[in-house]
């Protein structure tokens, strides 16, 4: 599996491990959802992750480690969520980022 679109299923949280069986995933679309909570290492086995969408959802904080290990990423959809702060640091090898 390279790709998971999860859009429009109202989920409210993503939790720890979460992907952890579909380590090729290279897409994920979590985007039309409710998802107020990601855990921190709810990503962290996706190493060949290349585009994540999370947009239009309820997410105000991301965890300092929500991103860690995902290397390969290259874009990153947060449009239409409730985040104040974020830091851009964490994420050096992003073609795209979408707040």
């Amino acid at each position: 599996i390279i790709e998971i679109n999860l859009n429009d299923n109202c989920l409210a949280s993503i939790k720890e491990n979460y992907f952890s069986s579909v380590k090729n995933l290279s897409y994920l679309y979590l985007n039309h959802n409710m998802i107020k909570r990601i855990n921190q290492k709810a990503f962290y086995f996706l190493e060949n992750l290349l585009e994540l969408d999370l947009s239009f959802n309820l997410i105000s904080f991301l965890p300092e480690k929500t991103f860690d290990g995902l290397e390969s990423l290259q874009i990153l959809i947060l449009s239409n969520n409730l985040i104040k702060n974020f830091n851009i640091y964490l994420l050096e090898n992003l073609d795209t980022l979408d707040i």
